[in-house]
């Protein structure tokens, strides 16, 4: 009677250890929605729930709780915990798509203080843009900067289907000064300077408050007797340009020279000096 009871305590231990619930759970995570041209992606398998060290079987042969997919496709992995007939499957799709190209963007030339609007172009998806530093700016196909004091650089991006283009380089450039040339003369001469770079020109007598003299790119002064500055302002694609001193430097004459007026006699020669 005592050895019938000890073997069905056994037998009834043994079921229970055959018979114990699996409370094993399992989700697969991805570091990225869609494979990229050139690029991977990391699958791990978490769980949760279960005991003791887990048993990992992917169906690309690998044994490890992560692995790196550059296919797309369906990817399954197994786990198993230390109870017996105890396991998990899960599943997951990842997508792949090719690297879009760099969006086309076309470089500004705005008033110095005024606002520029970059504009970019690709084949659909939405846009990024950075600064020089590589901050993020905002997204869309259009920006507008802040006022541009200074040639600034920006980047903008592409990203179609989970997957971001190579970053455009697109510069504000400022409307340049006029280029212009002053003169050297004589005392009591006139000099021709020049102005070019605009659309159109302005010349003036004082920086402020000052006549105009002149319309065109060029200005011929009155005859001056001492160095004189005069100012041009020029408009450039409807900007207007601050003030550009133009100089004519005016050399003194020199002194008159002192001769000697010798006596002669008819028929006879004279040497003239002059100092």
């Amino acid at each position: 009677m005592k050895a019938s009871l000890i073997i069905c305590f056994f037998l009834f231990i043994s079921f229970r250890g055959y018979t114990q619930a699996c409370a094993l759970n399992l989700t697969i995570s991805q570091s990225a929605q869609t494979i990229c041209s050139g690029n991977s992606v990391t699958l791990t398998a978490s769980t949760s729930g279960g005991s003791g060290s887990f048993t990992y079987a992917w169906n690309t042969g690998e044994t490890t709780q992560s692995i790196n997919v550059n296919k797309g496709g369906i990817y399954t992995v197994s786990v198993s915990d230390k109870t017996l007939g105890c396991q998990a499957i899960q599943n997951i799709t990842i997508a792949a798509s090719p690297t879009p190209d760099a969006p086309t963007a076309s470089s500004v030339i705005v008033c110095p203080g005024s606002t520029a609007a970059l504009k970019a172009i690709a084949s659909g998806g939405t846009y990024q843009w950075y600064d020089a530093a590589g901050n993020f700016l905002a997204s869309g196909d259009t920006y507008i900067t802040q006022p541009i004091t200074a040639v600034t650089l920006f980047y903008v991006e592409a990203t179609i289907s989970g997957c971001t283009s190579p970053r455009t380089a697109v510069y504000a450039y400022l409307i340049s000064k006029p280029s212009v040339i002053g003169a050297t003369i004589c005392a009591g001469n006139v000099a021709t300077i020049s102005a070019s770079g605009g659309d159109s020109y302005t010349w003036y007598d004082a920086i402020a408050g000052g006549n105009i003299v002149s319309t065109n790119t060029t200005f011929t002064t009155p005859v001056l007797n001492t160095t004189q500055t005069y100012y041009v302002v020029v408009i450039t694609n409807g900007c207007v340009s601050a003030p550009t001193p133009v100089t004519v430097t005016v050399n003194p004459a020199p002194q008159s020279p002192i001769v000697s007026s010798p006596s002669v006699c008819s028929g006879q020669s004279a040497s003239l000096h002059a100092s």
